[in-house]
């Protein structure tokens, strides 16, 4: 262990020439012990410690006894060191690992960051250290070329394979504008895309990008080789949400989301709608089916609570009609046998689902109407079933209408026989697209 000389020490003119020339020599040893004042210097373990000597540089390089391939080291004997002195360690040699060992006692002990041994495994790796009451306390690390071991000590993530053990956050990036090729930004995963432009493609991003877009207008994504939609073109909805991977060279591949596989909601209504004492064709609910939604082999689902209630004494079988209409053509029609021979089925009222469904057929349109209810109820009606005499009424059939168009999906009511006590009340209406 070398001191500097003593404030004012050269200063004094008493000072012999011998004096001088062996302060010179204490001062310049105390540098070289400064770490990066000089050469790096070599030494190998003896039995499990180090003993760097006085006068030279702290940045050694350490070699393992006999050239074997690994060995421990326990203790940097801190004889010819002062506190408060640093030591930077690497290995000597490629393929003769060195193992910093945790606190194995003794004086000039070793203490790493987080308390566990470290293996200086690469001539890339560094490791240095500060001398305080004669142990050695880590100060820093360098892992050098091992990417794997530096994400495995800091937590994180590589440009390589990751496992994330937590809850990541991705950036939403500036709002987008619809047009023919959408401009994305690299300033997140997520963006707003104002404007309701026909949308062909979507700018080039590398390969395994992903990104969620929500539209706030109504634009058309058309699907084509860049633009992989499913086999269909979806016309977006406000407040629809789509994912996308990208697989280079600007060919984009819709992975979920509204408008692509699953259910999305697209329109829903809670106003109440009530039918009561008419044999008018009355509208219960009507929704505007979006271009292009009735393609590729999809279904619209409407569903709606109903209320019916019918304690009137009319003579003969009463029934409620509904009807269900596509782009002005009927569809689908359902009597619900509501009253035989002058006793009414429904004299305190009942609760049940309706459900309207439109599948694509390809070249045309399916649809049918259903109904349940308490099955108490239901058991002496004929619910579903064709009035006699009646042709323009049944549980599904066929239209042909242009789904490349908006068309209207309307569902309409009226009673066979006016009272007063004939009401129906719908409610609570969702229509799906599958």
């Amino acid at each position: 262990m070398t001191t500097f000389t003593a404030a004012n020490y050269l200063q004094d003119g008493a000072r012999t020439v011998a004096e001088m020339k062996t302060a010179f020599e204490q001062n310049l040893a105390a540098t070289k012990e400064v770490l990066g004042a000089g050469p790096e210097v070599t030494l190998t373990i003896s039995g499990t410690s180090l003993t760097p000597a006085a006068g030279v540089t702290p940045w050694i390089n350490v070699a393992t006894p006999g050239g074997a391939a690994s060995a421990n080291l326990t203790n940097i004997v801190p004889t010819n060191m002062k506190d408060g002195a640093w030591v930077a360690l690497k290995i000597a040699n490629a393929g003769q690992l060195v193992v910093l060992k945790q606190a194995a006692g003794g004086s000039g002990q070793l203490n790493m960051v987080n308390a566990a041994d470290l293996t200086l495994a690469d001539l890339s790796m560094t490791a240095i250290f500060r001398q305080a009451g004669g142990q050695w306390w880590e100060i820093t690390r360098s892992y050098g070329t091992q990417g794997a071991a530096f994400r495995t000590f800091y937590g994180t993530a590589g440009l390589g394979q990751n496992r994330f053990s937590g809850r990541q956050g991705w950036c939403a990036g500036a709002a987008l504008t619809a047009a023919s090729t959408l401009a994305l930004g690299t300033d997140g995963n997520y963006f707003s895309v104002n404007g309701s432009a026909t949308i062909n493609g979507i700018a080039a991003a590398p390969q395994g990008t992903v990104m969620t877009l929500l539209f706030t207008g109504s634009p058309v994504l058309v699907h084509s080789s860049v633009l992989q939609l499913g086999g269909f073109n979806i016309q977006a909805q406000p407040n629809m949400l789509l994912d996308f991977i990208s697989d280079g060279g600007g060919v984009w591949h819709l992975k979920g989301g509204g408008g692509s596989g699953g259910v999305t909601v697209f329109a829903r209504s809670a106003t109440l709608t009530t039918v009561s004492n008419t044999t008018a064709e009355t509208g219960l609910y009507g929704v505007t089916v979006p271009a292009q939604y009735l393609t590729g082999l999809r279904r619209v689902r409407l569903e709606a609570v109903i209320i019916l209630q019918d304690n009137a004494g009319l003579v003969g079988t009463n029934y409620l009609h509904l009807y269900l209409y596509l782009g002005g053509a009927l569809i689908a029609g359902l009597p619900i046998v509501t009253a035989i021979d002058g006793d009414g089925l429904f004299g305190q009222g009942v609760t049940g689902l309706l459900t309207a469904t439109v599948s694509d057929l390809g070249t045309a349109q399916w649809g049918s109407l259903s109904w349940q209810a308490p099955s108490r109820v239901t058991a002496g009606g004929l619910i579903g079933a064709a009035r006699p005499g009646v042709t323009d009424e049944w549980g599904g059939g066929v239209v042909s209408v242009d789904s490349g168009v908006s068309q209207l999906l309307q569902l309409n009511a009226r009673w066979e026989a006016a009272a007063p006590q004939k009401i129906l009340q719908v409610r609570h209406v969702i229509v799906t697209l599958t």
